[in-house]
């Protein structure tokens, strides 16, 4: 939490520790109204064949029960969740390492989803790449 009140979520390359970035919302609501916030960072592009490294980190309210990345060949990858804590809220947090592989052959993430005990989804989030 920063001196003004602001929950962020930050990233960085690696190799590169000083370049990282990301966002940042009111601590008492971190995750602007939704079930969850997600920041996608990349080196490399414009391109997905020309990504080197694709990474995301997201949080989800405690009721996600899982967060799965649409690919843009339409297949999933499915995101670890770790309880988080954050004042008095109960939160999931959440981050993903896109293969290589699948950057090389141009395959992306198209948008992150948020599921319920169900498996109904409760939140999505365009990734604006891909």
């Amino acid at each position: 939490m920063t001196p003004t009140g602001h929950f962020c979520l930050s990233d960085a390359p690696l190799d590169k520790p000083n370049l990282g970035g990301g966002g940042c919302n009111a601590a008492d609501d971190p995750l602007g109204g939704k079930n969850l916030s997600v920041s996608l960072a990349y080196d490399g592009g414009p391109g997905l064949d020309a990504v080197r490294d694709a990474r995301l980190i997201g949080l989800a309210t405690r009721g996600v029960a899982s967060v799965r990345v649409l690919m843009t060949d339409a297949s999933w990858r499915t995101a670890k969740l770790k309880n988080a804590k954050l004042g008095a809220g109960l939160f999931k947090a959440f981050g993903y390492r896109f293969r290589r592989s699948d950057l090389k052959r141009g395959i992306g993430p198209a948008a992150v989803v948020a599921f319920d005990a169900s498996d109904a989804e409760i939140g999505r989030q365009a990734t604006g790449i891909g």
